[in-house]
């Protein structure tokens, strides 16, 4: 995980980068692939999933993503979704305690607004 040294004293955001390592996801998705939308293993993703929330310190359903389309929609979430429910939206924000906002990016680079 790659974390921000900016944000990484503060007590109330907790963030990181994620690469492709530390995940169970194998073949073609051989990595920390966290999108429901892939056609990789769904128990693979939701491990995958599980790992991320569980290094950001958050509750292991608590991490919470969007279907990203690009678009000028910005959600704002007061509660995780079930995995597969997400919305189909460019950015999520909180400021729910317990809820780990997350961007998935391949061809594009995610961006991390906090205000601590």
């Amino acid at each position: 995980m790659i974390s921000v040294d900016l944000l990484s004293g503060s007590p109330r955001v907790r963030h990181g980068f994620f690469t492709r390592d530390g995940g169970v996801s194998e073949g073609l998705y051989g990595s920390l692939n966290c999108g429901l939308g892939s056609d990789d293993d769904r128990d693979a993703v939701i491990e995958n999933r599980r790992r991320v929330a569980d290094r950001l310190g958050a509750p292991r359903d608590a991490l919470t993503t969007a279907y990203q389309v690009h678009s000028d929609r910005v959600l704002v979430v007061d509660r995780p979704w079930a995995p597969g429910d997400a919305p189909s939206v460019d950015g999520l924000v909180t400021a729910t305690p317990g809820v780990a906002v997350g961007a998935l990016a391949a061809d594009c680079a995610p961006v991390l607004f906090a205000e601590p």
